[in-house]
């Protein structure tokens, strides 16, 4: 498909254009909907990087510093986010989301890459790969939720209709409160907190809205264990799941935990996340060595 300007006949755009006067690339898929992406580095395998709900493709910046050194890296803004496509027809649920990304791939012509994601952007991933098994080189996934708790869904749900009822301004005071309280731990830092909750209250409300109830359908346990790709789950110091979940459901994956960072921990402890795929991969590449009955080391 073509490269063309961020925007599409039948969509509308997100408000969060970059004020820079850069030109954005941007790729028009298959389905009409235009994704705003950077594509950097070269080499072996490539890595494709999924944002989570409210983000962008600016929240990996040291991943793909770090990656690109060796590697192809491309990072892109779903639907409704950033500067790609905000399609009228609402359509948000995840498997639409993996559909996207492998569309993107295949477009730019990424073959079998790492695929990373963060939040609810690794549970796109885990959609991409278990729709899709051939595709991913390898999988991690950043902090995502896992196998939510009931009690955990109906405060969800019930989270997301208040957005939906309320006014703009009540949106916005809203999400600034969810990010300050389940999003951050003691001693994150002020100014990544602060540029979180413009980010995630710059957010359309009807975009935030359909994405995350469009999650509490998802069945995550039933879609991870059809991922035959070797995968690293790494959670934050305040992770969104029960890593014990992860484990029992899958037992062949990698599980690691930041030290000292709340759910942006690709931005407040790079060094550590980097690390852990690093090493991670240089298992894969030596065979994924792990005992299935036993749990990956």
């Amino acid at each position: 498909m073509p490269e063309v300007a961020a925007g599409t006949r039948g969509t509308v755009r997100s408000g969060q254009a970059v004020q820079s006067g850069q030109a954005v690339r941007s790729r028009q898929l298959a389905n009409g909907v235009a994704l705003a992406y950077d594509d950097v580095g070269a080499g072996d395998p490539p890595f494709l990087f999924i944002h989570g709900l409210a983000g962008s493709r600016s929240v990996f910046p040291d991943q793909v510093a770090h990656f690109a050194r060796s590697h192809r890296v491309v990072a892109y803004d779903q639907r409704g986010h950033g500067d790609s496509d905000r399609p009228d027809d609402g359509r948000y649920d995840l498997w639409t989301l993996a559909d996207d990304a492998r569309q993107l791939a295949d477009a730019l012509g990424l073959d079998h890459p790492v695929v990373v994601g963060h939040s609810l952007g690794g549970t796109v991933a885990i959609a991409l790969a278990a729709r899709y098994p051939e595709f991913p080189r390898a999988l991690v996934v950043l902090d995502s939720v896992f196998e939510l708790r009931p009690d955990s869904r109906r405060t969800l749900q019930a989270f997301y209709e208040s957005l939906a009822d309320g006014t703009d301004d009540a949106y916005e005071a809203a999400v600034e409160v969810f990010v300050r309280t389940q999003l951050t731990s003691p001693g994150d830092d002020p100014a990544v907190v602060a540029s979180a909750v413009a980010l995630m209250t710059s957010l359309p409300r009807e975009v935030f809205v359909a994405l995350g109830t469009s999650r509490l359908g998802f069945d995550d346990v039933a879609a991870a264990k059809g991922v035959t790709a070797p995968a690293l789950f790494v959670g934050s110091a305040r992770p969104f799941c029960d890593l014990a979940s992860v484990r029992a459901n899958c037992p062949g994956w990698y599980l690691g935990r930041v030290v000292g960072s709340g759910h942006k921990l690709q931005l407040l402890v790079p060094d550590q996340v980097n690390a852990m795929i690093d090493r991670f991969l240089s298992l894969v590449d030596a065979g994924f060595p792990h005992d299935v009955e036993q749990g990956a080391f």
